[in-house]
């Protein structure tokens, strides 16, 4: 079995990224399968800038299994491609509330799952990038945001 352990992508923003002024935290994700919506998260991320000053790096992690057992959903794959069969409904990405500097999430960039073999003791990464179609799913939700 495979556990989903973490997740790396890159974010656009709209503006250029003042970390002095923006605050940015992603949590809470949905995915569907079968007609069966999934919640999930991640207790822990890290956020670095990019090249690009308007664009930031996440590696969320520390997958959050209590609140992913709310919908049934234990982040664990016989392949870690199953989840590629998997369509998301919502990746959300705090960027304030209303007296805070605005700052809005243009385009997902790109988005890397990280799996770890739960079938051995020696850690061995496994890394796949979201399908086109997952990609093209979450940016449909920030451009409806």
């Amino acid at each position: 079995m495979y556990k989903l352990t973490n997740m790396l992508f890159q974010l656009k923003m709209d503006r250029k990224i003042n970390p002095d002024i923006h605050y940015l935290s992603p949590g809470g994700y949905e995915i569907e399968k079968d007609g069966v919506t999934y919640k999930f998260d991640f207790c822990q991320s890290n956020g670095n800038a990019a090249d690009d000053d308007t664009v930031v790096v996440f590696d969320v992690y520390d997958f959050d299994e209590e609140y992913a057992k709310e919908s049934g959903f234990v982040g664990e794959f016989k392949d870690p491609k199953d989840l590629l069969g998997y369509c998301f409904k919502d990746f959300f990405v705090f960027t304030g509330e209303d007296n805070d500097a605005e700052i809005n999430v243009v385009e997902l960039l790109d988005l890397t799952f990280r799996f770890s073999n739960t079938e051995t003791t020696k850690f061995h990464p496994i890394y796949l990038k979201a399908s086109k179609k997952q990609i093209e799913q979450i940016n449909e939700i920030f451009k409806n945001n």
